[in-house]
């Protein structure tokens, strides 16, 4: 386990770190690292955490020569916390793997959000990519988490946001659109790991031009002619309004601002048809 002084410092090191062929590089932030210390039964389990880092690389190596392996350990850094026990290994493999669930359990209406989760750059770029996008939450004033797979260039992104509120929906937007245009232009995708759904549908256009495209359309046609398939999803030719009439509508309280309810796939849909109007009108 290796810990940096920011996020960004972390992803700059995972080239080199490549070089060494571990089987697995995972990024941890100090927002999880710092949610699980107060969860009592992860906390009993960060002995291996000192002090209280920006972000950690988790470094696996495998194999069946302990020697081989020690020696290439040896030679990440001069600071590095080693886990040898099968139990050392399991409690740093416990607190990573809770991330998305101790994130997600906010009691606050500002909460991750799961539309930029999937993003992949490759990993001379990583570092680059994480800067870009922590200015561009700083810009929408929120933060988000930020882990997962660094050795493939596929980071979980989920930007807090309040989707009770029209701000945060049309954050949520901007957010989205600025990401694809970073994940481009790094020779990156809005998605690798999980592969494109409702919420990336939109993007795939852009990611693979018009006639790559129209292909996938065609494929889709020749294996699903009567269109029963999830029609209308992936290869939806309107943009993410569409999936506003999925949601329920609930007439908003005496008082209260129109209620934002949500699709299964995670991008905001309006019950208030004011407020459908306004977001459509504010999209390009």
């Amino acid at each position: 386990m290796l810990a940096y002084n920011s996020i960004a410092e972390a992803c700059d090191d995972v080239p080199r770190l490549l070089e060494f062929k571990p089987s697995a590089i995972e990024l941890v932030p100090q927002m999880i690292l710092r949610l699980a210390r107060g969860v009592p039964a992860y906390a009993s389990q960060m002995g291996w955490i000192i002090g209280d880092p920006a972000a950690v690389l988790v470094v696996e190596f495998s194999g069946d020569r302990p020697d081989v392996l020690k020696e290439a350990v040896r030679h990440l850094s001069d600071v590095v916390t080693v886990a040898e026990s099968a139990e050392d290994q399991a409690r740093i493999w416990n607190v990573r793997k809770v991330g998305l669930g101790i994130l997600d359990s906010r009691p606050q209406s500002a909460r991750p959000a799961a539309f930029i989760e999937d993003c992949a750059v490759p990993v001379e770029h990583l570092g680059e990519f994480v800067r870009e996008i922590e200015k561009i939450l700083a810009e929408h004033k929120t933060v988000g988490g930020i882990y997962a797979h660094a050795s493939g260039g596929c980071l979980h992104i989920r930007p807090i946001l309040d989707l009770q509120r029209g701000e945060g929906v049309h954050a949520l937007r901007s957010i989205g659109e600025q990401t694809l245009a970073v994940a481009l232009r790094l020779g990156g995708s809005m998605s690798s790991e999980h592969g494109d759904g409702i919420v990336a549908g939109e993007w795939i256009e852009k990611t693979y031009g018009a006639q790559v495209t129209e292909a996938m359309r065609m494929l889709k046609r020749a294996a699903d002619p009567d269109n029963i398939l999830n029609p209308g999803k992936c290869l939806m030719r309107r943009r993410w309004i569409r999936i506003c009439v999925m949601a329920k509508i609930t007439a908003p309280k005496r008082g209260h601002p129109p209620c934002i309810s949500h699709t299964s796939a995670g991008w905001p849909a309006q019950s208030s048809n004011a407020m459908g109007r306004a977001c459509a009108e504010s999209l390009p």
